[in-house]
């Protein structure tokens, strides 16, 4: 056969393999339809999910040859993991701690976010119409040309890339769950107070805030720090300001500010007794107390933080059966629980309370959990008409956290409120879906506030050296 018939040939193959709508169909629904739902996300922002794309061609592939209940069940599969992994890298979850994390989902309230429910239809419809395509046509694309998948497959692989690569830096958009190499840091270590607080016998108050990142621009972190700089607050305590690395989720920051040490919550879990600050601060002669709006059960905090030394919890179900709220209030969408403004009451109530001995309170704020309800803060920012940010949830959320701030502005200046340290320190940056809202924050960092107490207080407390 001459070279030029030879050409021809192969022309003739390519052509009709291309033109062959079967062929068409199988890359339509074997590899375009099934990520639909996540090439509509990276409008917003989307971590990169190159191994889902060719999860989904491998699965269009083998579905000409295996049963359908087979196609199903690898369809399935391949959507479970996609949004498993997508899910890691939003909420800076390890895998591991996501799939453990599973297990607590009866915890939260999944139909109360409009757009959690929204994004399950569309999978939901996604797998049903895919398999269908898959299953209905099997014959039809049993022997045509997989040129066009592929084709299809290196398209979407090259959308993904073009998009979901971060133009910054690997932190920039997705950035503490590849960050485990991080040297240490915490807001309670670099404001000294990890190291003075057995020994002033100030109390000492932890507020971890949640979703509560380092805004990039110096004019939006200001928004919150006003709030603690007032003169009447100038005089009674020494306030500085910072940031500092985090790495994973809540319980993450958990670790870091409790315990001086990366971790999450699976690594309290084994032994009775952790040397953390807590048990510290309760082997010197403090009393230690923690506060959190939501259940205890979450995260087995309720198992672990005795293990890290909290004498006393005040959880969710605690707050309510105590009957000093005789009807408690509740916020939230998807994480419903009691309303931070009312656990701050409590926080406040515990350390004013005068006993002679001097208290630890650590108060995790819930609220600003992602999903927010729009409007859910105090209207300081005009987020309808003069928003301040290039994103809504952003403002949203900041009026949120500017009502923990002056909540923590009104337990500091109490006049009745003994010589008290405050540290204020975000868990992790907002698992923001935007593009422009992850941007509002510097990558890989939560700020943090320090009120040192002026005033001293003389306190006869037992110390850890003279304890039997």
């Amino acid at each position: 056969m001459a070279l030029s018939e030879t050409a021809h040939s192969t022309d003739d193959g390519i052509v009709s393999a291309l033109s062959n709508k079967y062929a068409w169909l199988l890359a339509f629904a074997g590899v375009l339809l099934p990520n639909i739902p996540f090439l509509a996300l990276m409008v917003f922002a989307c971590p990169k999910r190159s191994g889902a794309v060719v999860i989904y061609l491998l699965v269009a592939i083998a579905s000409r040859k295996v049963p359908g209940w087979a196609t199903v069940a690898m369809l399935v599969a391949a959507v479970t993991i996609d949004t498993f992994m997508v899910i890691a890298g939003v909420f800076d979850l390890a895998p591991t701690l996501l799939l453990e994390s599973i297990r607590y989902a009866v915890a939260f309230d999944f139909f109360g976010s409009t757009a959690y429910l929204i994004a399950a239809s569309v999978l939901v419809a996604t797998v049903a119409v895919t398999a269908w395509l898959l299953i209905h046509f099997r014959a039809q694309m049993q022997s045509v040309s997989l040129l066009p998948a592929i084709f299809m497959a290196i398209a979407v692989l090259a959308a993904d890339i073009a998009v979901n690569t971060p133009s910054k830096n690997i932190d920039r958009l997705f950035g503490a769950l590849y960050s485990s190499d991080i040297p240490f840091t915490s807001a309670m270590k670099k404001t000294g107070f990890e190291q003075s607080a057995v020994t002033d016998g100030h109390n000492l108050l932890l507020v971890v805030v949640e979703g509560m990142g380092a805004f990039d621009a110096p004019e939006h972190q200001a928004l919150l720090t006003r709030l603690l700089e007032t003169r009447d607050l100038e005089k009674r305590y020494s306030i500085t300001t910072g940031t500092s690395s985090y790495f994973g989720s809540t319980t993450g920051a958990e670790s870091r500010e409790l315990c001086g040490s990366w971790g999450d919550f699976r690594d309290y879990l084994g032994k009775p007794h952790y040397n953390c600050l807590p048990a510290r601060m309760a082997r010197a002669g403090y009393e230690t107390s923690a506060f959190h709006a939501f259940t205890g059960n979450f995260f087995k905090r309720k198992a672990w933080y005795p293990h890290v030394g909290f004498e006393h919890r005040h959880f969710m179900e605690d707050l309510v059966a105590d009957g000093t709220d005789p009807d408690p209030s509740y916020c939230g969408l998807t994480f419903k629980g009691l309303c931070d403004g009312d656990v701050a009451r409590r926080v406040r109530t515990y350390l004013d309370t005068p006993d002679g001995k001097p208290r630890f309170a650590y108060w995790l704020t819930l609220n600003t959990h992602m999903p927010i309800a729009p409007g859910s803060g105090t209207p300081r920012l005009s987020c309808d008409t003069d928003n301040p940010f290039a994103d809504h949830m952003v403002c949203d959320m900041t009026e949120m956290w500017m009502d923990v701030m002056n909540d923590i502005a009104a337990i500091a200046g109490d006049p009745d409120l003994p010589p008290t340290d405050i540290v204020i320190v975000g868990d992790h940056t907002p698992p923001m879906w935007t593009r422009n809202g992850r941007n509002a924050f510097t990558p890989g960092k939560v700020a943090w506030y320090a009120l040192k107490a002026r005033a001293t207080r003389q306190v006869a407390h037992t110390t850890a050296a003279s304890r039997p």
